[in-house]
């Protein structure tokens, strides 16, 4: 299994924790969660970590749309 696959399976198993919480605490947790995943990286680093994330994650917010409405 590649990191890839394990990315994606790790992803389906946190989403039925997350489902009916609402926006805002789903918001919380995922903020919480990156916010110690970005503590791992020196200081330093942090900021272009998370450009990075954000520049990776943009694509995938379609993809994400689709299968959300049953497209994908």
């Amino acid at each position: 299994m590649d990191d890839a696959d394990i990315a994606i399976a790790t992803s389906a198993k946190i989403q039925p924790l997350l489902k009916g919480l609402g926006p805002d605490i789903q918001g919380a947790v995922l903020a919480d969660l990156l916010s110690i995943w970005l503590a791992g990286f020196p200081e330093e680093m942090r900021e272009d970590v998370l450009t990075l994330h954000i520049e990776q994650m943009r694509p995938l917010i379609e993809v994400s749309a689709k299968m959300m409405r049953g497209e994908a």
